[in-house]
């Protein structure tokens, strides 16, 4: 077994292994076939659910510290590694905007957490959506209140005023039990979680300058005139989407994850005007997870679903364009090398 330290400043032949694929400091041939084992696991990064605070000074995130992986065939064989979390300081963590000043807020996890426009409130869902006040620097957990109790509600966004919330309920019914009336899909309430009202099947709610209109996936509801609109066809385009599209902080493009079905390569960053004009790749990089800053900037989970190292599956920053890239959190973890 071959025993490592991944720190920030390391001997060559480890910056070889956590950068590239290891090749003089690894047990396994470079041209190892781990097809053979199958992808055991699925990888989860320490970093997740970036969240940008409207004051562009904090930003929010899920995170648990990786202690340590063991690679029992090798580097290269990722998905039959042991990955050992330090979940004693697991939870909602807060640092400054440029990385420094890392700190845990709260000892669990915000599930799709949302800032309100003022930056006073963050909703969350735990199969309910909640709300807990917020004061700059510490959140208030006397004061959470629940919005929602049906137990299937997911992914809270605010509009713009700060007013409403949109969310989605995926109470769906079953072969045997009809979906059940105004619910599986977009609802509306108010922030006190007052007057809920259903908009339209689907999931993955967010809103653009105005009020009068929810977008939802690559679609857009006007609640003026009570119609659907597609924004482009993404499953003729054989174009898969993940959550959760948003628009950029000028509200004049929408961002979204995803992927070409047929084309072998990771999830990455695209945007398409609201008019569906305009859809191109908006950074190259494989990511997870990203939000904007009130100047623009992305923060962005980089991440490629296959290594965990000092740069992959860490929190980055980036301009709108995809340049000027810059990394705010890091990995220090040992490396075990069987």
């Amino acid at each position: 077994m071959k025993y490592y330290k991944l720190h920030h400043i390391v001997l060559a032949c480890i910056i070889t292994s956590v950068i590239f694929p290891l090749n003089s400091c690894k047990d396994k041939p470079s041209d190892l076939d781990c097809s053979s084992f199958g992808k055991a696991i699925s990888l989860i990064p320490p970093y997740r659910d970036p969240i940008c605070h409207p004051s562009g000074k904090i930003i929010g995130y899920n995170y648990t510290p990786l202690k340590e992986v063991i690679y029992y065939q090798g580097y290269n064989c990722p998905f039959e590694a042991d990955y050992i979390y330090d979940n004693e300081n697991s939870g909602f963590w807060l640092m400054d905007s440029d990385g420094q000043n890392q700190r845990r807020a709260l000892p669990y996890f915000l599930n799709s957490p949302s800032w309100s426009p003022d930056g006073n409130w963050i909703t969350f869902s735990n199969r309910n959506i909640c709300k807990m006040q917020f004061d700059g620097e510490c959140f208030d957990t006397t004061s959470i209140i629940q919005l929602t109790s049906s137990g299937y509600d997911f992914f809270p966004a605010w509009s713009p005023s700060g007013n409403y919330l949109a969310y989605d309920n995926t109470e769906c019914g079953s072969v045997v039990n009809p979906i059940p009336p105004n619910s599986c899909g977009i609802l509306t309430m108010d922030k006190d979680g007052n007057n809920k009202s259903f908009v339209a099947r689907g999931r993955f709610p967010y809103w653009g300058h105005s009020e009068d209109t929810i977008y939802y996936m690559l679609f857009y509801y006007d609640l003026i005139n009570k119609r659907e609109n597609k924004i482009i066809d993404a499953e003729a385009m054989s174009f898969t989407l993940e959550p959760w599209p948003s628009f950029n902080s000028q509200k004049n493009k929408i961002f979204f994850l995803g992927r070409y079905i047929d084309v072998p390569g990771r999830i990455k960053l695209y945007s398409v005007d609201p008019s569906g004009n305009n859809f191109k790749l908006a950074s190259n990089d494989p990511m997870l997870y990203f939000s904007f800053m009130p100047d623009g900037r992305i923060v962005y989970l980089f991440f490629d679903g296959e290594h965990i190292d000092y740069q992959k599956g860490t929190l980055w920053i980036m301009d709108e364009d995809g340049q000027n890239k810059h990394q705010l959190t890091y990995n220090d973890f040992n490396i075990s090398i069987y």
